[in-house]
């Protein structure tokens, strides 16, 4: 059996459209375990007016605590061998479980990753996503790759099967924005296997009210305890590349919530401290050039000067 978990907090509008998709699954052997997370709009009522039609549809209220912690309870409540996450304002194929579940059953994969497109507020195609993976088994390696490239396909805890004993004893952590890539380090060691299609499977909604499309504020700060465990983990595995990537990406939110951002005293602090422990563990990232080799140590030692000086780029990718 997989478990289907979908946390849900204020999206009545698209909720309808979202569960349909779901139940509507060539796949029938799941349970759906909906997590309403405090909503204060319809969607608890649309959430139990499923539960009634459909007796595989299992529905927890509680109050708002964030959509780590709705996980969380859908993985304490789940039943099944495997896991399959959707975001409540998304929509699934209708043989996305069946696709994955396939391709776990001849590979005896513990990690099935597919692929995903973009669509509208209003459901409408917006665009394939542009990614390509090794169709396949990856190496750990290749994931983490994938993941030093900002591949979403892989960072994304939707549009991918999991076995269920991946998350035996971890959890997402609560209050942090990217709690999907905080977890990857517990995660991705466990896995045996890992394999990728392309075959879109996920439609996820363009927002632009989504929390990773607002304009960079304080939140984007707390990625960098994401990012922080992913260096300490792909060091010295040979992952040069992806250990780049994820040193200039924190370095260039940390200096843009120092140079755009008004903040307060505490807000200082933290920024200090995170900045203290971020400049540890890039000291070991080798630099591909000179450039490189002095924005870092521009940025460990004159924090204020490479934050005034950096050119800083806003596309919400980069800052994922």
């Amino acid at each position: 059996m997989v478990s289907i978990i979908i946390p849900v907090y204020n999206v009545d509008k698209y909720l309808e459209d979202s569960f349909n998709s779901v139940l509507r699954q060539t796949y029938s052997d799941i349970e759906v375990i909906v997590i309403d997370d405090g909503s204060s709009d319809e969607s608890g009522v649309i959430c139990d007016a499923f539960a009634a039609r459909d007796a595989r549809v299992k529905v927890i209220h509680q109050k708002n605590q964030g959509v780590s912690a709705a996980r969380n309870v859908g993985l304490d409540n789940a039943q099944g061998e495997f896991v399959f996450f959707v975001d409540s304002d998304d929509m699934v194929e209708p043989n996305a479980v069946e696709t994955l579940s396939t391709i776990q059953e001849e590979s005896n994969a513990d990690l099935v990753i597919g692929m995903y497109s973009l669509i509208n507020e209003d459901g409408s195609h917006r665009k394939d996503s542009g990614e390509l993976l090794i169709e396949g088994e990856i190496t750990e390696k290749q994931f983490w790759e994938y993941a030093g490239k900002k591949y979403l396909s892989v960072l994304f805890p939707v549009a991918k099967l999991y076995s269920r004993h991946l998350f035996d004893d971890v959890r997402y952590p609560e209050g942090l924005i990217n709690e999907d890539q905080y977890v990857l380090p517990d995660l991705i060691p466990k896995c045996k296997k890992i394999v990728c299609t392309n075959k879109v499977i996920y439609r996820y909604r363009y927002n632009d009210s989504s929390i990773m499309r607002r304009k960079f504020n304080w939140a984007r700060v707390d990625t960098i305890e994401a990012y922080i465990r992913i260096l300490q983990y792909i060091s010295g595995k040979g992952l040069e590349d992806a250990e780049r990537e994820y040193a200039q990406l924190g370095m260039r939110i940390l200096g843009k919530a120092d140079r755009c951002l008004e903040l307060s005293q505490e807000q200082r602090e933290v920024l200090k401290d995170k900045h203290r422990r971020f400049k540890k563990v890039i000291r070991c990232v080798p630099p591909a050039s000179i450039k490189e080799c002095f924005q870092i140590s521009l940025f460990s030692h004159c924090f204020r000067l490479y934050s005034a000086i950096h050119k800083f780029r806003d596309k919400d990718r980069e800052l994922l």
